[in-house]
């Protein structure tokens, strides 16, 4: 990769515990160039590594990725909007939970991306993270609307 090409490429890192999801996540993001995968990571421990030795633009991680330390994604989101606040986080999960992404909005998290949602969401969360927006997937826009229909 051009130097150019790294100043306008956003720099991810991704965390999910399964290979498979990783893996879908960094073609999703590299195929057309959109971002560089700079770094993954398997679970919240290695995560943390992660980010204390790769400079990166934004996190993709799973919400559930308990270990010793953190026994529930909240846990994880709350210790990574304290150690690195500048990097906007973006959730990407296969819960469908209004109330469970509120909380995680509460706590840090800037984007949520349902794993049931198309592709382009994950590519269109982590520009919109990046400009220093939130980014509600639409599945999850439609969940809320919903709720308050209700």
């Amino acid at each position: 990769m051009t130097s150019d090409r790294s100043k306008t490429c956003p720099r991810v890192v991704l965390a999910d515990d399964h290979p498979i999801s990783r893996y879908g996540m960094r073609i999703v993001l590299t195929h057309l160039g959109a971002a560089e995968v700079v770094a993954e990571a398997g679970n919240a421990a290695e995560l943390f590594t992660v980010l204390s030795e790769v400079p990166c633009d934004v996190v993709l991680s799973d919400y559930v990725m308990p270990d010793e330390r953190h026994a529930d994604g909240i846990g994880m989101i709350r210790c990574l909007a304290r150690v690195y606040p500048s990097i906007p986080l973006v959730v990407v999960t296969a819960l469908h939970d209004v109330t469970l992404f509120e909380s995680a909005l509460r706590e840090g998290v800037r984007g949520w991306v349902e794993k049931s949602d198309d592709a382009s969401e994950l590519i269109a969360a982590v520009y919109k993270v990046i400009a220093g927006h939130i980014y509600i997937s639409p599945s999850m826009r439609s969940a809320m609307i919903d709720r308050d229909r209700s």
